[in-house]
């Protein structure tokens, strides 16, 4: 029996990613790779069931969102746009934490990898049946 994870979980990860690329491509800064790598551990994590790296993730996101609502504040007069668009980002980190914190389906895909962990299948080759 295979555990997948949630097809949301995917879809947060994927844009995250697409959008830590895009932010490189305007111009690569250390502080953007070390998020990156930050996150990239716990992503591989997380999509093996590990309900503590999923908090983790939830927190950075919490950290991303307030970071990103600070920055809307100091850019808004200045730069609107810049602030709308730090506005959406800090709406997709807050949005992503939520999730991380409260979705039934991860919860149950982080279960299920634990039920796993503990109680593996047994394949019939392994106990020498088939």
């Amino acid at each position: 029996m295979k555990n997948a994870p949630p097809p949301t979980l995917i879809a947060i990860a994927a844009l995250y990613f697409l959008s830590e690329i895009a932010f490189m491509l305007s111009g690569i800064s250390p502080a953007g790779l070390v998020r990156m790598a930050l996150y990239t551990v716990v992503f591989v994590f997380v999509f093996r069931g590990s309900r503590t790296a999923a908090n983790l993730w939830g927190f950075m996101s919490v950290l991303g969102g307030v970071v990103s609502a600070f920055g809307v504040l100091r850019s808004f007069q200045s730069n609107p746009d810049g602030a709308l668009f730090l506005a959406l980002y800090a709406a997709f980190f807050f949005a992503g934490a939520g999730y991380m914190f409260f979705s039934p389906g991860l919860r149950s895909f982080n279960d299920r990898a634990n039920a796993m962990r503990v109680n593996p299948p047994v394949h019939p080759t392994a106990s020498g049946g088939g």
